[in-house]
């Protein structure tokens, strides 16, 4: 693991407003939910999945003890909350529940997240236009958020803004995928380059982490010996986890 800094550069291009991508995600987060096969893909039971959650929440706790030391103090933003699944890490690492706000654009997200963790804070709003006042928040959690927008501007509209709510010297927490299924058309990858063009002004920390997803769920019961030598191969990690410090 190495810091690379990216070069100075403004975000600047506007977004595309030509494209809905309220509508496009809301289609396609409907149909997932409706399929028994993206479900069972999902399944929190399967021992690969349990596997690949179980790697990346460790690796956002460093990263989030680096980020904040006192997490109990600090202000979290999560841009693309879902459901609210990673406020439970959060609140394990310390996390004050009152000082996270959740947001998502989807509102069934929302309303299912604000019923089930009453505790936080849910907002149903547009990352393009985050209900957040100039830097306002300390940290920003982004997790498999840009994969999921498939506009070059308004995926650099949404790193505008999580820029303009993060306040000087604070920290972004990435997870999001450096490789994606051929097949599957609904998202894309992020390698170094395209993250360094979101955040041109930047200080990045990266590490590829997480089995490729087909594989780990394909393991069963053989997951708790054959994942750790599995994840060991660089060419077989599926996603990138990192730090990155917006300058001071």
């Amino acid at each position: 693991m190495s810091w690379k800094r990216s070069p100075p550069s403004a975000l600047t291009t506007p977004p595309d407003r030509t494209v809905n991508e309220r509508d496009r995600l809301q289609e396609v987060y409907s149909a997932i939910d409706a399929s028994r096969r993206e479900q069972a893909k999902r399944d929190g039971a399967n021992p690969g999945n349990i596997l690949l959650v179980r790697e990346r929440h460790a690796k956002l706790r460093k990263l989030l003890a680096m980020a904040a030391p006192d997490p109990s103090a600090t202000t979290i933003l999560e841009v693309g909350c879902g459901f609210g699944d990673q406020l439970e890490w959060l609140l394990s690492s310390g996390v004050g529940a009152t000082r996270y706000v959740g947001v998502d654009v989807l509102e069934d997200r929302v309303r299912r997240a604000t019923r089930l963790r009453e505790r936080a804070n849910f907002v149903c709003g547009d990352a393009q236009q985050l209900p957040i006042r100039n830097l306002g928040v300390q940290l920003v959690l982004c997790s498999t958020l840009f994969s999921s927008i498939l506009s070059d501007s308004v995926a650099i509209a949404v790193a505008s803004e999580v820029d303009r709510v993060l306040e000087p010297g604070g920290h972004l927490l990435w997870y999001d995928l450096r490789l994606t299924n051929p097949v599957d058309p609904k998202v894309r990858r992020y390698g170094r380059t395209g993250i360094q063009r979101l955040f041109p002004r930047y200080l990045i920390r990266l590490e590829s982490i997480g089995l490729i997803p087909p594989l780990a769920r394909r393991l069963g019961p053989s997951a708790g010996w054959l994942y750790r030598p599995l994840v060991a191969i660089p060419f077989l990690r599926s996603g990138y986890v990192g730090l990155f410090t917006k300058p001071a």
